[in-house]
């Protein structure tokens, strides 16, 4: 009996360990991957213009299946506060039909981002048991998803776009597949991973809940370097009631202001799909939210101009000396992408001259 009611308080404590080390996981905070932002004489901001977060939109599951009418509201609503948006399109649904130009030409003449997601969002059945199936990604093998990516990628170069942003359907990339992404000049990809690799997260336990980090990070391969932008979170899908549009609007606020506090990057994950902006309850809370968002200190690029803004930021170095009574500040940065709006705090007040390779 005793070794019994052992084996329960330990099977409570591990579980209690694994709750809150997802939870931990889940708001885990580190520093931002950036060479320079202050010294003694000048803090240089991490965001263009001096803004203090950033919020990125994405909405999923763009495809041929899309309705007009729906792909026309979000953008009526995004278009209302002002915000950028960046769509993740299914080049070819169900592995039959390609998306169509139309849909594309009412994202991009908003100025929003066509970007990449799987090519047909389909699972995949396993070969001998057709009763086990596994997601698109990881379902396939690295030659697969080599093919996979390049076929979805042509599709959506045949509509004149050209890709740099990428998200896995149903979140199932994995190492092989950010290999393939470098390789194939993504510049970032948007998932729910948690870093360091490992760690307990919402892939691995409490599905549910969507992890997150403060600040996107840099994954590195033998073909270069890919942004990670992880997602947090579809705060629209499924709101039946009023109840249930209240309640999520208040955690998505709440959990905004999280990242606001800390000058974090939000990137709200929604779907074009009759569970989520379709319907009425999710339309209002997206007007509602961005509205919030929009009160605030804070910078709303498509998710590809932040990611080649972070290429660049995340990069620069800087030099500051006094030179008699003139501070001297030498600004340098390796990327291609340029830093317009890069915003300078100097500590004191005196002549100063700013050199600039960007």
């Amino acid at each position: 009996m005793l070794l019994e009611y052992l084996a329960i308080g330990l099977a409570a404590v591990y579980i209690s360990f694994l709750i809150f080390w997802n939870i931990d996981s889940r708001y885990y905070f580190g520093w931002p991957e950036v060479n320079f932002i202050e010294d003694e004489n000048v803090k240089i901001e991490i965001y263009p213009n001096g803004l203090k977060t950033v919020f990125l939109f994405s909405c999923d599951d763009l495809s041929a299946n899309s309705k007009p009418e729906d792909i026309h509201n979000i953008i009526e609503t995004l278009e209302k506060h002002q915000i950028k948006g960046t769509f993740f399109t299914i080049p070819l649904i169900d592995g039959e039909i390609p998306i169509k130009q139309d849909h594309i030409k009412e994202v991009i003449k908003g100025g929003h981002e066509i970007a990449q997601h799987g090519l047909t969002h389909k699972w995949k059945k396993h070969s001998t048991l057709p009763i086990l199936s596994s997601l698109e990604f990881r379902g396939l093998s690295y030659k697969e998803q080599e093919q996979s990516v390049d076929k979805g990628k042509n599709i959506l170069i045949k509509s004149s776009i050209k890709p740099l942003g990428f998200r896995t359907s149903h979140f199932s990339s994995n190492e092989g597949t950010l290999e393939i992404l470098t390789k194939e000049d993504f510049l970032y990809n948007s998932d729910v991973r948690i870093r360091p690799e490992g760690k307990i997260t919402n892939k691995r336990f409490l599905g549910i809940v969507y992890g997150s980090i403060y600040f996107p990070y840099f994954w590195e391969t033998q073909y270069g370097k890919i942004l990670i932008i992880p997602a947090n979170g579809d705060y629209t899908w499924g709101l039946k009631t009023s109840i249930m549009e209240k309640s999520a609007l208040k955690a998505a606020k709440n959990r905004f202001n999280k990242f606001n506090k800390k000058g974090g990057v939000f990137c709200l994950l929604t779907h074009i799909h009759p569970q989520s902006l379709s319907r009425k309850r999710g339309k209002t809370f997206l007007d509602s939210f961005l509205k919030y968002v929009k009160e605030k200190d804070v910078w709303t690029p498509t998710m590809i101009d932040y990611a080649k803004w972070w290429n660049a930021r995340h990069t620069l170095n800087a030099v500051t000396y006094l030179r008699r009574e003139t501070l001297v500040i030498k600004l340098e940065k390796s990327s291609k992408y340029p830093l317009n709006g890069l915003s300078l705090d100097i500590k004191a007040e005196r002549d100063y001259k700013v050199y600039y390779n960007g």
